[in-house]
């Protein structure tokens, strides 16, 4: 194979790999299923616990991983909003169990794809309790683990 047709190749291999990277749960970047946290749409909401769920299974083609993980129904004064905190397991590892009733104070953002009833968690405060479940940026917690800081 001619030296120029090798390094085409290889070139198109890396692209190939770095979007299918983009696209692993975790990675930077809408990827398959994965919402982006939209900062600039961050608000806090105080509401009490109507429903737990947690949802192990992707929702169908198409909605992939968006649905996946623990969801809390938060009644607040003036709505009801789907809040996604993200994988059960990670909100276990922080000793975090969430019941009906309970009050929260939420903050998070909106992703892409969320309609307004859809919120994404980065802090979630119950009494004296925090969890964190995202860094600043929206970053995911759970997929920086052994990373680099």
């Amino acid at each position: 194979m001619p030296r120029k047709s090798v390094s085409v190749t290889i070139g198109i291999w890396m692209a190939c790999a770095a979007i299918v990277s983009a696209q692993e749960p975790g990675a930077r970047g809408p990827g398959r299923g994965m919402m982006m946290y939209d900062k600039a749409h961050e608000e806090t909401v105080t509401g009490t616990v109507s429903e737990v769920t947690d949802v192990a299974e992707p929702a169908g083609r198409g909605r992939g991983m968006a649905l996946q993980g623990l969801h809390l129904m938060l009644k607040t004064d003036s709505r009801v909003l789907d809040i996604r905190l993200g994988p059960k397991a990670f909100v276990d590892e922080q000793g975090f169990t969430f019941a009906v009733g309970d009050v929260l104070t939420v903050t998070g953002a909106r992703g892409m794809g969320l309609d307004e009833s859809g919120l994404i968690a980065r802090t979630i405060v119950a009494g004296d309790r925090r969890l964190e479940l995202r860094d600043a940026d929206g970053m995911p917690l759970w997929a920086m683990r052994g990373r680099p800081n």
